[in-house]
């Protein structure tokens, strides 16, 4: 009995241990699930802001997406009109092909107006001598229905009419070059230019095509150039001129050959100064340099007499020109001279004179239409101004006359009346002036009437008298 309470009393503490320990488990039990519901949730808070953070991703790279396809859908409709663009131009290609193999296939017609082997109407009904004229004014002389040439102009025109020796005068207006000449013989856009350049190139043209003497209307013709004519024909030349520095003397202004006088063969040396021109031009209308007036004879004219005389003076080996070297006409042009492509042409001969040796006389810029031939003393001027200066190059250098009277004798009569060495013209048969651009004031009575001035003595020599002789 003993033993079963004692046995019982010693359980006891083990039930309680068992129980307390049963307490500990459930309690731990209880913490251990609180923490890990406490983390679950934490995980779930951690989850859930995982989860907005993505869907706001995915919001935004649908959104991307989105975006994406609209401009996929932009860009396959630009491709889609690019390709349509592409069709487009392609047809218009194949279009403007169609029209060039058929309503474009006569460019020369396009430009000339004349289709291929038609020659200008006046073509072959002109004799080679003849002189050329050209005149135009925007004002007085716009075409040939509405010209009127001045008094002193009409006085020198009746001069060459007078003078016109066995050569046949063709004057040309603007609005007859067609006439004469094909456009594709000009520089294209030659309507345009100031007239003394329209001269240039439209003289040009003629002599190439026609031969002839080209000669400036403010010239005093004195007699026939028949003699320059049949010397030039003679001596087996094709080109007749005037080239400064020929005479050895210097010309401190940067130009060679002289423009207001040019005679030549038809077909020959002014065959190659037409296509200098055109291609010098090209689409322009301003020759590159505008410093002087004779760009198409100057320019086009120099470089091809340079290949038929080496020894031909070139203006930028004249010391006296200065800073104006620049604007001498073989500047930028080949040096044929120096024998670059071999020996200097021998297959035609070329006639110059320096024209300060006749028809330009060293007073010619000096106003002396006006002089006085009886004249004891120089009209008032400053013996330093650029046009009255005596240094060597100037046009009055080493002049051998102090008065109007002294001039008139020793540059004009004597020139006039010098007998020419045979076979050769003589020195002076026209005179080249210099105030014809100028407004006239002068009626033709009054040039008539002031019958001691060079101008009415010029005339006089030419054989012109009160009456009129025309074109």
């Amino acid at each position: 009995m003993m033993q079963a309470e004692y046995r019982k009393s010693d359980m006891r503490p083990v039930v309680l241990l068992t129980v307390f320990g049963l307490a500990v488990a459930m309690c731990g039990s209880a913490v251990y699930t609180l923490i890990l519901q406490h983390n679950v949730e934490k995980d779930m808070v951690a989850y859930q802001h995982d989860f907005i953070s993505l869907r706001k991703e995915a919001d935004y790279w649908k959104k991307q997406a989105e975006n994406l396809v609209t401009e996929l859908k932009i860009m396959k409709g630009i491709l889609s009109d690019a390709r349509k663009e592409h069709q487009d131009a392609i047809w218009l290609r194949a279009q403007w092909h169609r029209d060039i193999e058929t309503a474009g296939r006569h460019p020369y017609e396009e430009i000339t107006g004349l289709s291929e082997r038609q020659l200008p109407r006046r073509y072959g009904s002109i004799p080679e001598r003849t002189i050329w004229l050209y005149w135009y004014h925007p004002l007085t002389c716009p075409n040939s229905q509405r010209c009127v040439l001045g008094p002193k102009m009409q006085l020198l025109a009746e001069a060459i009419v007078r003078n016109r020796g066995r050569f046949q005068i063709e004057l040309v207006h603007k609005d007859q070059v067609e006439e004469y000449v094909s456009d594709v013989e000009l520089p294209f856009r030659w309507k345009e230019f100031p007239p003394q350049l329209q001269q240039g190139a439209v003289t040009n043209a003629l002599l190439a095509r026609y031969g002839g003497v080209a000669l400036d209307f403010c010239t005093c013709l004195l007699r026939p150039l028949d003699d320059y004519w049949d010397e030039m024909v003679a001596r087996g030349a094709s080109f007749r001129g005037y080239l400064f520095r020929l005479n050895g003397n210097p010309w401190r202004r940067a130009e060679a050959v002289v423009g207001w006088f040019l005679m030549g063969r038809r077909e020959a040396l002014f065959s190659a100064a037409v296509r200098s021109q055109v291609i010098a031009m090209g689409d322009e209308i301003d020759p590159g340099n505008g410093k002087y007036r004779n760009v198409f004879g100057d320019d086009v004219l120099f470089p091809i007499l340079s290949m038929f005389d080496f020894s031909l003076p070139r203006c930028g080996d004249d010391a006296t020109v200065g800073l104006h070297k620049d604007r001498c006409p073989e500047v930028g042009k080949i040096p044929w001279w120096t024998g670059i492509s071999g020996p200097a042409r021998n297959d035609t001969r070329i006639l110059l004179r320096d024209p300060r040796d006749g028809p330009l006389l060293p007073f010619a810029h000096l106003g002396m239409d006006e002089w006085n031939v009886t004249g004891t003393e120089m009209p008032r001027h400053d013996p330093n101004s650029f046009l009255w200066q005596n240094v060597p190059g100037a046009s009055m250098y080493d002049v051998r006359c102090e008065t109007p009277k002294e001039c008139w004798e020793e540059y004009v009569m004597k020139q006039f009346n010098k007998k020419p060495t045979p076979g050769e013209a003589p020195v002076l048969n026209f005179v080249k002036l210099t105030q014809c651009d100028e407004v006239e004031t002068k009626s033709r009575e009054e040039f008539l009437a002031a019958k001691d001035s060079f101008f009415y003595n010029l005339l006089k020599l030419s054989g012109l008298s009160d009456t009129t002789d025309t074109i």
